[in-house]
């Protein structure tokens, strides 16, 4: 299929997605951690949903830039 409704995306070991989850709406970047849809009892910390469906294309690369800027790393230049 060519769309979707979400990215999922897993960080690198040690990623708290609910800390980033947090750091990301402070830059006015919504994200979902994604333990809440591990049906288990050790959810994984470092995996997260974007929702894009909402989002107009010319802000997507604007708001991963964001998000890399609020999980502490500098994102690449364009």
């Amino acid at each position: 299929s060519a769309g979707g409704t979400s990215l999922w995306l897993e960080g690198p070991r040690g990623t708290d997605s609910r800390g980033l989850t947090e750091a990301a709406a402070s830059r006015s970047v919504i994200i979902e951690p994604g333990d809440r849809f591990f049906d288990r009892s050790e959810k994984p910390s470092r995996f997260m949903r974007l929702g894009i469906s909402s989002i107009s294309l010319q802000h997507i690369e604007p708001g991963i830039r964001e998000l890399a800027t609020a999980a502490g790393r500098r994102p690449a230049a364009a």
